[in-house]
């Protein structure tokens, strides 16, 4: 300001710095203000797509995990092994059927057996479970895992099945595909 300014003169001037200032400073009026605005616009994605190098992307679908545990449904093992995996009250079960191969006392007879334990409680990839205990057919315990959803390890074993006069006893320890 020169010193020959009047009075309004001055007061004009400093209100045009003020002004000037003003507009600079204040984001909703600056041009950096309006960039704010755009960049919040362009921060939300519609549904199914995320922000990625400023840009709105599709959002990847997750891979498909590969399944230990078969589906629902009956399933058939080398040796006469079967099976059945079940869904019921929202909890998974398996029954299995099994050819166990017995030696009997005293006589020292074998034979081989089939054998079936029902319902049992399936947790993650792994089961186990036993029949009720019988006079004649003694107890079958069996214990299993999927490996993959094709393949299944099992272990059964059979104590206290009568044969006549004798008692037999035996147990499987088998690894099987299924299918």
């Amino acid at each position: 300001m020169s010193p020959g300014m009047t009075l309004t003169q001055r007061l004009c001037a400093t209100a045009v710095c003020l002004c000037a200032a003003m507009f600079a400073l204040s984001p909703s009026l600056s041009l950096a203000g309006d960039q704010g605005a755009v960049t919040a616009a362009k921060a939300k994605c519609k549904k199914g797509y995320v922000r990625k190098g400023g840009k709105c992307r599709k959002k990847p679908k997750p891979k498909a995990k590969k399944l230990t545990v078969p589906a629902d449904g009956d399933y058939a093992g080398n040796g006469g092994l079967t099976l059945t995996v079940a869904t019921a009250a929202g909890k998974r079960t398996v029954s299995v059927r099994a050819r166990i191969p017995l030696t009997c006392s005293p006589s020292g007879a074998t034979e081989t057996v089939g054998f079936l334990v029902r319902s049992m409680p399936l947790t993650g990839k792994a089961f186990t479970g036993a029949s009720a205990p019988d006079p004649s057919f003694g107890q079958t315990t069996m214990s299993g895992t999927f490996t993959t959803a094709k393949s299944l390890h099992l272990t059964a074993q059979v104590a206290g099945y009568m044969n006549g006069a004798d008692t037999c006893t035996g147990q499987l320890d088998v690894t099987t595909p299924i299918t």
